[in-house]
């Protein structure tokens, strides 16, 4: 009889522990995030009482923080509301704890969850459309969209942002988001490496207005990875109340098919670009073999009709993915006319392709032809000379003679004769005598009849 007892006993503390936790309320506790942008926020929890017994609801304990606030405003639907505090968020979240308890009116059994609140600032920049331009041709992007893209394509973005406050008081009335600039990372772009790219200005946002910023990204580089590259874009202001750092993102995928057989002119020039005399040219060709396959017979061509320039160069080899520089010695007629010629560049994958007009890519440059004008090195002039005076022949007459002392006689040499107009010196020394003397027997008869009056 005493085990009988003693086994119902414990029977009976094993139902009354049963209908105990039965009774008890189960109230699921949560984490409740309020931006800044509401106001309040409704959280739905549950409570059950397996006798059907009624429940009551309240709110029995909040952390001082004057963050959130909370309330059971319908016992009924079991809901906690939460609203916004007065505390002004300065760039940092903040959380605080709204304890709920429920009670059972007959067994008043409690059960109690604690929901913790979190007030966020919210991001008040959105980015509201993206267009990208592929090869001058403009699409509007979605978020996690995909786009084809060739190698060499020119790409360009427009980011569309937004400042989501509004005109309401309470929501950030004239609240601007300042310093508003955009980053664009590409992931395995260049050298395998993700690139980054950034907006040239920042710009400020007024409430419920929007702004739009171009990023130019990189021509899609002829040795990028075939495959998907994510494009991310990120958008950052500052907020011009709280000082707090919105970040707004958007991203979607470049796609890039690379073609088998694809030979690519990287680099194409001329030097010098302009000749006149020296018509000497070398033409500069870079190539990259863009393709998946190998070639060991790429050709180039460089042709101009104008000036009779038609060159092949075969048998060039490189594999995917390898580049290579090339020289050519062009020589420019010396009868071209002045002007400017396009030189044209053509790359084949192969001789096969070559032969069919099949072309992998081209491209040009130009070259300038100047007259060429021959210069000769002037001569320095001569300095003229003084002319000299001509010196008048001067006769001396005279009847007397200085005498001199006599030296020895040398070989006897021949008068030196002095002419002039045709008459020799003696002749000319003779006719003065005779006219000296008639000139003095002039003299005395006019002084001889001066006399006899």
């Amino acid at each position: 009889m005493r085990i009988y007892n003693l086994v119902l006993a414990l029977l009976l503390v094993v139902i009354m522990a049963g209908a105990v936790s039965a009774a008890a309320p189960i109230i699921s506790g949560s984490t409740v995030t309020i931006a800044t942008d509401q106001t309040e926020k409704t959280v739905a929890f549950t409570a059950t009482d397996s006798d059907g017994n009624a429940m009551t609801y309240s709110v029995v304990s909040v952390d001082n923080t004057s963050i959130a606030n909370c309330e059971i405003p319908n016992a009924a639907e079991k809901n906690l509301k939460v609203t916004r505090g007065t505390d002004t968020i300065k760039g940092t979240t903040a959380t605080t704890t709204c304890v709920v308890q429920a009670k059972d009116t007959v067994d008043n059994l409690v059960g109690t969850a604690t929901f913790t609140i979190t007030v966020a600032p919210q991001s008040m920049l959105s980015i509201d459309q993206v267009h990208l331009t592929v090869a001058g041709s403009s699409k509007s992007v979605d978020n996690g969209d995909q786009i084809d893209a060739k190698l060499g394509d020119t790409l360009e973005l427009k980011v569309k942002l937004l400042n989501d406050y509004s005109g309401d008081a309470d929501l950030g009335q004239n609240v601007k988001i300042k310093n508003v600039d955009v980053t664009v990372d590409v992931q395995d772009w260049t050298d395998g490496d993700t690139q980054s790219y950034d907006s040239s200005n920042t710009v400020t946002i007024n409430p419920d207005s929007s702004q739009t910023l171009t990023i130019p990204i990189d021509d899609v580089p002829l040795d990028v990875s075939d495959g998907t590259h994510t494009v991310k874009i990120t958008a950052q202001g500052k907020d011009g109340s709280t000082g707090y750092k919105y970040t707004a993102t958007w991203s979607f995928d470049i796609n890039i098919n690379k073609q088998n057989q694809d030979i690519r002119l990287s680099r194409i020039s001329v030097d010098p670009i302009s000749v006149s005399c020296d018509r000497n040219v070398v033409l500069n060709v870079g190539l990259l073999n863009a393709g998946n396959d190998d070639s060991s017979q790429i050709v180039v061509e460089a042709t101009n009709t104008k000036l009779g320039i038609s060159m092949q160069d075969y048998n060039i080899n490189l594999a995917s993915g390898d580049s290579a520089s090339k020289q050519y010695n062009l020589q420019v007629p010396d009868n071209a006319a002045a002007g400017t010629y396009t030189i044209l560049v053509t790359s084949y994958f192969n001789s096969n392709k070559y032969d069919n007009d099949v072309v992998s890519d081209t491209g040009s440059v130009i070259l300038t032809v100047q007259t060429c004008e021959q210069t000769t090195t002037p001569t320095t002039p001569t300095t003229p000379t003084t002319p000299t005076t001509p010196v008048t022949p001067v006769v001396i007459v005279n009847t007397t003679t200085t005498p001199t002392t006599p030296t020895t006689p040398t070989a006897p040499t021949a008068p030196a004769q002095t002419t002039m107009l045709g008459i020799s010196e003696n002749a000319l020394i003779i006719g003065l005598v005779v006219l000296n003397v008639l000139l003095l027997i002039a003299i005395i008869v006019v002084i001889a009849k001066l006399l006899s009056r």
